[in-house]
């Protein structure tokens, strides 16, 4: 059985410049702070063609954070923004939040063969870790009752 948590903190001594890809703002602020906490330094953006013209221009990024990925559709406009992100980060450490598995990937793309070929750019060399289990946030609001 692999230890995650051990795995995650030794991978994090690793990791100097980190960009965060997330439209909620408040996201992002959590985000920079536990990043600024491991002494990493933080870059936060709210749009997939923001994080695209940074690392075009600067690819100093060890990490980056795509969060919420399956929470709306994306056109092929938005899916080809993240083809191209993910082209641009091969063998670089990239994480992407979603609460929506990949075998439901097919709906969040107008064309079928595009989730396809994202989930086979996602899980080539990567380490995947399902977080199944109950809703943290419906936790905290049952114990609030």
């Amino acid at each position: 059985m692999v230890n995650y948590k051990k795995l995650i903190f030794k991978w994090f001594n690793n990791i100097q410049n980190c960009l965060v890809v997330d439209d909620n703002s408040k996201s992002r602020a959590i985000l920079k702070k536990i990043t600024n906490n491991l002494n990493i330094n933080f870059t936060g953006v709210e749009s997939g063609k923001e994080a695209i013209e940074l690392i075009k221009n600067n690819n100093e990024f060890d990490l980056i954070i795509c969060d919420e990925i399956g929470y709306t559709s994306l056109d092929q406009k938005d899916a080809e923004l993240l083809f191209e992100l993910l082209a641009l980060r091969t063998n670089k450490s990239t994480i992407i939040i979603t609460n929506l598995s990949f075998d439901k990937w097919d709906e969040l793309f107008e064309i079928k063969i595009t989730a396809i070929t994202l989930i086979d750019r996602i899980t080539y060399n990567a380490h995947i870790v399902n977080m199944n289990g109950p809703s943290y946030r419906n936790k905290k609001t049952v114990k609030n009752e």
